[in-house]
């Protein structure tokens, strides 16, 4: 009996491995330096689509407690590549997906009211702008060659819950489908009418409030391309478990020509203005 029980509880325990475990989450571990001290880390960012334009450094991390497997609660922000622009380019971010992961948590507590991303100093670890919010942006965030950013959301608090002062998660159990309006390769655009589905294969990270691992919480993944907008989505569709508000937008990326009339102003707007937190 003994025997039988020590089976049982072996095929659970793999059993949990294996779903925790399916997928490919973010890499959320640090280096350490000779003396042991975790450092901040750096590591390149793609997602179900493959290879973009960002890296991110994770500048703290610790085991999450609640999970058997390496996932990990962090703080980090994102860099774009410099080699991937030339003279005069600029890079625009955009959220690819979205969502509120519930889970059985308690939601009359929890609603994202808004997101976006902020330009950010990783030396002196401070806001170099305001909050861009996706909506009054278009999902359309043009940001230059080697430049710092952090993710954040608005919580039905009011409060600002950000990648660099709160916590992002490697754990995603879900897998996350999108509808992909239109795809730019090599400066030709195909439109796809009915929409096109493509599952993102947990490449989402997780937002949390806390330092350890909740829900329900907030879920994002970022897609970049030089100057015009690669994926046409629609992020008023972005939902999940949950909803997630798109306040003042249409819903439809911005056209090239507008955006790239836009990108001066709007990079020169970020960085005049100060984050009041």
């Amino acid at each position: 009996m003994k025997k039988l029980m020590t089976i049982l509880v072996l095929f659970a325990m793999c059993g949990v491995a294996m779903a925790a475990g399916s997928g490919t989450p973010y890499d959320l571990t640090m280096k350490k330096d000779r003396q042991g001290h975790k450092i901040a880390t750096t590591h390149d960012y793609t997602n179900a689509n493959g290879t973009t334009a960002l890296e991110y450094t994770v500048t703290f991390n610790n085991k999450d407690k609640q999970s058997s497997t390496s996932n990990y609660i962090s703080q980090l922000y994102f860099t774009t590549k410099n080699e991937t622009l030339q003279e005069g380019e600029i890079l625009a971010v955009q959220f690819m997906g979205a969502e509120i992961s519930n889970h059985g948590g308690d939601m009359s507590k929890f609603d994202v009211l808004d997101y976006g991303i902020y330009l950010y100093d990783p030396t002196t670890k401070q806001h170099t702008s305001e909050y861009m919010s996706i909506g009054a942006n278009d999902n359309y965030f043009a940001i230059g060659p080697n430049q710092t950013f952090g993710v954040y959301y608005k919580n039905k608090q009011g409060e600002f819950i950000t990648s660099t002062e709160n916590y992002v998660a490697n754990y995603d159990g879900d897998n996350h489908e999108i509808t992909i309006y239109s795809e730019t390769v090599n400066g030709v655009t195909t439109d796809y009418p009915d929409g096109k589905k493509v599952i993102t294969s947990k490449r989402y990270m997780c937002m949390l409030e806390e330092n350890e691992f909740v829900h329900p919480h907030w879920e994002f993944m970022l897609q970049t391309t030089i100057d015009n907008p690669y994926y046409g989505v629609n992020p008023s569709e972005f939902q999940g478990n949950g909803s997630t508000e798109v306040p003042n937008t249409t819903g439809q990326p911005l056209p090239g020509t507008l955006a790239t009339l836009l990108i001066g102003s709007l990079c020169a707007s970020a960085l005049r203005k100060k984050n009041q937190k």
